[in-house]
């Protein structure tokens, strides 16, 4: 069910490959995993992004910084934090930034502990952490 909440978020794991990406509602607290954006060196597929706000007409974004143990900036958050800007302003809505660091890491683990016999795809653990973030980020609104 796409666009149905008027409180939609999309949340972003920004990479240098891929863009893990979540929805999810401040009604519920729960993400939902949905497909990850491929980069390229020009940078993100933003056709895929385009079809993700039109689908689900998010109120907002919610960007996943990757900080250092001392909650300092890294290239990589400054990459996303760039990404962060791009997308705010292309689509004229506002940015929430949550710290994200391990997440992926929490993401992996979830992901075998649920088939431990499989290895999760990259794309999986990248969206998975995409939804993480976004929980993070419900969580602390309330």
């Amino acid at each position: 069910m796409s666009g149905a909440n008027r409180d939609t978020f999309l949340a972003f794991d920004f990479g240098s490959q891929s863009i893990g990406v979540a929805t999810g509602s401040g009604d519920g607290g729960l993400a939902t995993p949905l497909s990850a954006v491929r980069v390229f060196r020009s940078g993100p597929d933003w056709n895929d992004i385009d079809r993700m706000v039109e689908e689900w007409k998010p109120v907002a974004f919610v960007v996943g910084l990757a900080l250092n143990a001392r909650g300092e900036h890294t290239s990589s958050s400054l990459k996303a934090q760039e990404f962060g800007r791009r997308l705010g302003q292309r689509y004229n809505r506002p940015v929430h930034w949550m710290n994200e660091t391990l997440s992926t890491e929490a993401a992996r683990r979830a992901l075998q502990g649920t088939d431990p016999g499989r290895r999760p795809r990259k794309a999986d653990i990248d969206n998975a952490a995409a939804a993480l973030i976004l929980e993070s980020f419900l969580d602390s609104q309330r």
